[in-house]
């Protein structure tokens, strides 16, 4: 399946690839949220499920770690955008993000400097490995500028 970059609601997203129902299920693009905190993982389904751009709403919201947990679960998928070895990889970020986040989580109320580090670099890295894997173009930059940076 061709790797598909699209708009939904202010956000890109990237397509991951076609569920046994026949719908296109979408990655949306990580966003710095309330200053503090990364929201990545959102796994979404539109009601136009194959032009998020003109869909008039989400027709499902989920999380890579409760709804996808395995890249190659081929119980999940009819088809996907990433290779075998492509899966392996996001099923390794997709973990990797998720223990950055919750480092970060406990860094936020106790070290100041790792919670900056861990939002400005890690988290910004692994995103970017992910986003890449997906993205028709394979790269994206799209978390690098000033406003997602904790100051």
């Amino acid at each position: 399946m061709k790797k598909v970059k699209s708009h939904a609601f202010g956000k890109d997203v990237f397509l991951l690839g076609e569920d046994y129902f026949g719908t296109w299920i979408w990655l949306e693009a990580p966003s710095f949220d309330c200053n503090w905190y990364w929201g990545f993982g959102y796994v979404e389904e539109y009601t136009n499920h194959k032009r998020p751009d003109v869909s008039r709403d989400i027709s499902s919201h989920s999380h890579w770690d409760s709804a996808i947990k395995s890249a190659n679960n081929s119980e999940l998928w009819n088809k996907t955008v990433w290779t075998t070895e492509e899966g392996e990889q996001l099923d390794v970020l997709f973990k990797k993000f998720y223990e950055l986040k919750e480092e970060a989580e406990t860094a936020h109320r106790i070290d100041m400097e790792v919670f900056k580090n861990l939002n400005n670099n890690a988290i910004p890295h692994v995103m970017n490995q992910i986003i890449c894997i997906l993205s028709p173009e394979g790269v994206w930059e799209g978390y690098s500028n000033s406003r997602n940076k904790v100051n």
